[in-house]
Order: structure tokens, then C-alpha cells, then sequence
């Protein structure tokens, strides 16, 4: 069973026991006449904890795209050509809005393009055409840029 499969399973299971414990509190408790209060006032006590646990998984996504790609850069750095490195840096470092990286600009790139492609197609959610995907490309690509540049300004003048 993977990780995900347990989570959802226990997920499944606290849901079944909120939902039988809310039975046995609904009979034990009389019915009022008028509902008083509806789905919309009750959400946000509801769901509180969910965005909670939602938007820290947000950033740990966020942190682990963007170390993965500084990762990447720096594996690159080692690799590369030095062609490949000065093409990249005039290429790619221009940019310097995140929002401004789209998994096409860096996948149908000429000369790294083949690159960018085999991270994608090994990454589930990089292999996509969704917007979720295009937003962790956006972090990947920005952590692989951070690392290029810092270390290119590092050794540019001893090359």
C-alpha cells in the first residue's frame, strides 16, 4: 500500500467515525423545528483545519519543487557543456518573474528543451497540461535559474 493509499484510508476512516458520531448525537439530541444554522455558516469551523493542513502542504510542495530544481542546477552546472551553460543563462536568465516561466517556453526550447522534457515525463505532476502542473514547473524551473545564475556569477570570471 502506498503512502498515498494509507492517507486516504485513514481519511476514509475518520470521516466514517465523524459521521457515525454525528448520527448518535442527532438522535440523542431533539430536532428543532427550523434548521439554524445552514452549510454556508457552518464551513468555515468545518473546513478550518483543512486549509490549515492544505496551505502547509501548499508551501512544502512549493519548498520541495524549488529545492528539486536548485538540485537539477546544480547537477547541470557540474554536466553541462559550457555551451549548454552560457546558452542557458542568455537564454533563461532573463527572466525574472516566476509567473513569467511556462512548462512550454523551457519544454519547446531548441536546444534544452530535450532536457526540460525527461524531468517533466519523470514527474507525474509535472507530465501534464494542467494549471497545477505549469504552477510546480514555475517553482522547479525557478530554484534550477536560482542555482544557474548564483553559480555562473560565481565562476564566470575564472572561466
Amino acid at each position: 500500500m502506498t503512502e498515498y493509499e494509507e492517507y486516504y484510508d485513514e481519511a476514509a476512516r475518520e470521516i466514517e467515525d465523524s459521521e457515525e458520531s454525528s448520527e448518535n448525537e442527532e438522535a440523542t439530541q431533539p430536532k428543532p423545528d427550523v434548521e439554524l444554522a445552514t452549510p454556508a455558516t457552518k464551513q468555515p469551523n468545518e473546513f478550518e483545519q483543512v486549509v490549515k493542513r492544505l496551505k502547509e502542504d501548499k508551501k512544502t510542495t512549493k519548498d520541495k519543487y524549488y529545492s528539486s530544481g536548485r538540485l537539477a542546477g546544480k547537477y547541470f552546472m557540474k554536466t553541462a557543456l559550457y555551451r549548454d551553460i552560457r546558452y542557458a543563462i542568455e537564454r533563461f536568465v532573463g527572466i525574472e518573474e516566476v509567473g513569467e516561466i511556462e512548462a512550454r517556453f523551457v519544454s519547446d526550447d531548441e536546444v534544452l528543451g530535450k532536457y526540460f522534457i525527461k524531468v517533466f515525463d519523470a514527474d507525474p505532476y509535472l507530465a501534464t497540461e494542467a494549471d497545477s502542473a505549469n504552477e510546480l514547473v514555475k517553482y522547479y524551473v525557478s530554484g534550477w535559474l536560482d542555482f544557474i545564475k548564483e553559480a555562473w556569477d560565481t565562476i564566470k570570471t575564472k572561466v
